[in-house]
């Protein structure tokens, strides 16, 4: 069965990247259902970006696919975003496609804002550099694809400058300089060099004025009264730059994606440099956009911008070796086939083909519980556990209830209640060879992927030796409050998507070691049982880990909450096998309804239903419900 495929339009600068890509998906395999979604348009305005898309873009689109104003109207299987939209839910898997080459100090750079892509499935990037440098925080697969946008610049579709200038009343033979500031007030060329850019404009030069979908609306109106007062000056509505690029000899840009862009077509480019960039809140000397200006002559003003130009014309080939590298390493393959490549990632991606091997997929949990916990509402909560990571192999150690009459054998212990933590490690750790112990509290819920954002922290700094996740004991509406005035009132399962996704990678210092998920390393565990140190909880724990210099953090984009009880839903059972006859594929409501029919003590329906569900519903729980097939 096909994968529906939703493109996720955030501003209408994504179109150039999310378009290419729909149809080289619905080339590579033509029964494939997209759809399109924007939010409401907004324009941009006083500084502020806008969003959305106007509505002859929507009407447009319309033309080509179903266009939904929710994700859940489109239910998709995976959901194409070229923005980091991280607070997009029920979107099926993520892939992220990016808008552009450079970072802004937002993606392609070695910041803790970054690790909020490890909520993707699936990371299509421009070229190497940008993998390298993502793979410092970034654990979700990566692959390098090529640049969308250059599509329009190499092989058998690549616009061309005769047709450009004929659509712009420009001779062909004419020097074409572009310039394509972007929006930022701090990083753009705008407040630098005003409407004193149409000094390039001698008489065998046309300028083009190509500004960011983002621009100010008042500033973009002043760029094209400029326009409709010069003979030889045209300002380009068209959301793509790339026809623009096709046709220009020289580039005058500043912190634009398009500075490197252009570098792949091996023509000049010159970089003004705004004096307030090093005031950008996300200012970062050592990423692309810095690290490229070498390629680039550099001006600060009218004067010099005017200078740069006439030595481009005069010397071309100035600086090309530089730029030619930089384009090897940004703009990868430049064969008009990177669309295409994105489009077949996304298939491999939604057959399971795609792999994985920094994502953490092995994790030992020691499960606390108490004598007299109820057999089915831990069956519960091993299955959520599961659902709420797939793919991924689980060790159970049970710590707290004797071992039941029934086999469970994805449970690998059961220790006593008096057993002491310390032990109760040395057991785990002698059963499992998994990189990561947790120690949970029975009942808990984590939010999906929990175990693998915990072990993240790990991996950012390897001098954590203990990470929990944040609890209702914590203060957690003070966060809310910082995080969002609005969210200080909603319901607990909104808290943990929206935490999740606003606070990715984020952490605190943890003091108290509360009842929750506690995670620790593999070595540290090992390393208590070796030296036979007697540790009755997690507090112990965690003070004698930190007590050796280690790092104890308390991960704010984890929340764990109380999962349901099953004995609550008894008298629900008819209603419960109502919706699951309606969606025997939930695997959800399946772990619900097998967890409820063995509290009642119906363990032959159990074994019915499990035997009779389909194997897309029972293939996420194997682990935990395969007993009943025998």
């Amino acid at each position: 069965m096909s994968p529906r495929v939703l493109f996720y339009i955030l501003r209408n600068l994504h179109l150039p990247f999310l378009e290419p890509v729909q149809e080289q998906l619905l080339q590579l395999c033509p029964d494939i259902e997209t759809a399109f979604f924007a939010p409401l348009f907004i324009a941009p305005q006083n500084g502020q970006p806008g969003w959305g898309l106007e509505e002859n873009e929507v009407l447009r689109l319309q033309q080509k696919a179903r266009f939904v104003r929710t994700v859940e109207e489109f239910s998709p299987d995976i959901t194409v975003f070229a923005d980091a939209c991280t607070n997009i839910f029920n979107c099926g898997k993520r892939v992220f496609v990016g808008h552009g080459i450079i970072s802004k100090g937002g993606f392609y750079t070695d910041n803790p804002l970054v690790r909020r892509e490890n909520l993707a499935d699936l990371i299509c990037v421009p070229g190497p550099w940008h993998k390298r440098i993502l793979e410092k925080n970034v654990f979700s697969p990566i692959v390098v694809t090529g640049f969308i946008k250059s599509d329009r610049l190499f092989g058998a579709k690549a616009s061309t400058k005769e047709d450009f200038c004929k659509q712009y009343n420009i001779p062909v033979g004419a020097k074409i300089i572009l310039y394509a500031p972007t929006f930022n007030e701090e990083l753009s060329a705008i407040p630098c060099i005003g409407e004193q850019i149409a000094c390039v404009c001698e008489p065998d030069r046309y300028l083009l004025i190509k500004l960011h979908t983002m621009t100010d609306t008042a500033i973009a109106d002043s760029h094209r009264r400029l326009a409709q007062t010069h003979p030889r000056i045209r300002y380009i509505e068209d959301i793509d730059v790339t026809p623009a690029m096709v046709a220009a000899d020289i580039l005058v840009s500043d912190v634009s994606s398009v500075l490197v862009e252009f570098m792949a077509l091996d023509r000049p480019v010159i970089a003004v440099n705004n004096p307030l960039q090093t005031k950008y809140p996300y200012y970062c000397p050592t990423d692309i956009e810095y690290k490229v200006r070498d390629a680039c002559q550099q001006v600060d003003n009218a004067k010099q911008l005017l200078a740069a130009v006439d030595q481009a014309i005069l010397n071309p080939g100035l600086l090309s070796d530089k730029r030619c590298h930089y384009a090897d390493e940004l703009c990868w393959l430049r064969d008009g086939q990177a669309a295409k490549r994105v489009a077949a990632a996304i298939l491999d991606l939604a057959d399971n083909r795609l792999e994985a091997p920094q994502i953490t997929k092995h994790f030992a949990l020691l499960v606390k519980t108490a004598p007299d916990y109820p057999l089915a509402q831990l069956l519960f909560d091993l299955g959520n556990l599961q659902l709420q990571h797939p793919d991924t192999k689980l060790d159970f150690v049970i710590l707290g209830m004797p071992k039941p009459a029934v086999n469970l054998p994805m449970v690998s212990g059961w220790l006593l209640p008096d057993c002491d933590l310390s032990i109760a490690l040395q057991v785990v750790t002698g059963i499992s060879d998994a990189p990561y112990l947790a120690v949970i509290e029975a009942g808990c819920k984590l939010p999906e992927r929990g175990l693998q954002a915990l072990s993240n922290y790990f991996r950012w700094d390897e001098k954590t030796v203990m990470m929990r996740g944040l609890t209702t004991a914590d203060p957690y509406r003070k966060l809310l409050q910082m995080v969002n005035p609005d969210w200080a009132e909603l319901l607990l399962p909104e808290v943990v998507r929206l935490l999740s996704a606003a606070l990715t990678g984020q952490e605190a210092d943890m003091q108290n070691a509360l009842p929750g998920c506690c995670m620790i390393r593999r070595e540290q565990a090992l390393n208590i049982a070796f030296a036979k140190s007697k540790i009755s909880d997690l507090q112990q724990l965690r003070n004698q880990l930190s007590a050796k210099a280690g790092k104890c953090g308390l991960a704010l984009d984890v929340m764990i909450i109380a999962t349901t009880k099953v004995v609550d839903l008894q008298h629900q059972l008819a209603a419960i096998v109502e919706m699951y006859q309606q969606t025997v594929d939930n695997s959800y409501l399946l772990n619900v309804l097998l967890a409820l029919l063995v509290h009642l003590g119906r363990y032959n329906d159990t074994r019915a239903i499990w035997q009779a569900a389909p194997a897309k519903a029972t293939k996420p729980l194997q682990s935990i419900w395969g007993w009943l097939a025998a």
